[in-house]
């Protein structure tokens, strides 16, 4: 994945996308600040790390544009930015499918275990970036309460 991300780094530079160069500049810069927390190298990144990387960068994304006029350059800067990180991720679940999952993970479970965070927990697992984590919450509340 990082190969794929400094590969169309590159190429954004060459084709002179400001937008584009930004963007992978900024996850670039995310995932070396994370190497330097846990003081490793890239290949000791995991996939589903790089997803959780790019999935927070792509959350800050989105909650900028919430602030920002819809007709401003800048907005459309971010949007495109959004759009960019969005190619990274995998293809989300349908709220449909989430709840399918949820329902299946609360069936599987002892009475015993039925609780927020250890579903929480066995869904992050099995979805991992392919949902909003604050849809499955609210999901998971309803289904326990």
């Amino acid at each position: 994945m990082l190969k794929r991300i400094q590969a169309e780094y590159i190429q954004a530079m060459k084709q002179k996308d400001k937008v584009k160069v930004s963007t992978l500049r900024m996850l670039k810069s995310a995932v070396t600040n994370r190497l330097k927390d846990n003081g490793s190298q890239e290949e000791n990144l995991t996939e589903s790390e790089i997803m959780g990387i790019i999935s927070k960068l792509l959350k800050q994304y989105k909650e900028e544009l919430g602030f920002l006029k819809a007709d401003t350059d800048k907005y459309s800067e971010v949007k495109q930015g959004v759009e960019i990180l969005e190619g990274y991720l995998p293809q989300q679940l349908t709220p449909n499918e989430i709840n399918q999952a949820v329902d299946q993970i609360f069936n599987e479970l002892p009475e015993n275990q039925r609780n927020i965070g250890v579903m929480m927990k066995v869904i992050k697992e099995r979805l991992g970036s392919k949902v909003d984590m604050k849809i499955v919450s609210g999901l998971v509340k309803t289904r326990l309460g």
